[in-house]
């Protein structure tokens, strides 16, 4: 069985500092993620400093990378009503 990524893009809100938002995600979200069956771990990509002009829209500020044990504990994790688990 292979691992399983998801790629989450982030924006920040308004009045979110980068700061904020880094330490949200390494100090809540990734060890609350860790402790689901079957999460193995993230990784927080940040857009670089200049805008790739190749794309229509605008990258997003972040991406979050999650690694899974397989597609199906991704999958069960976020049926509707495991949400409340999260």
């Amino acid at each position: 069985m292979s691992t399983f990524r998801s790629i989450l893009p982030f924006n920040l809100k308004e009045g979110v500092t980068i700061d904020e938002f880094e330490s949200f995600i390494n100090g809540e979200y990734k060890p609350a993620y860790l402790t689901v069956k079957g999460f193995l771990n993230l990784e927080l990509l940040k857009k670089a400093e200049e805008q790739d002009t190749i794309f229509e829209q605008p990258s997003p500020d972040y991406l979050i990378m999650e690694f899974w044990e397989s597609s199906e504990s991704h999958g069960l994790v976020w049926k509707q009503e495991s949400m409340e688990a999260v």
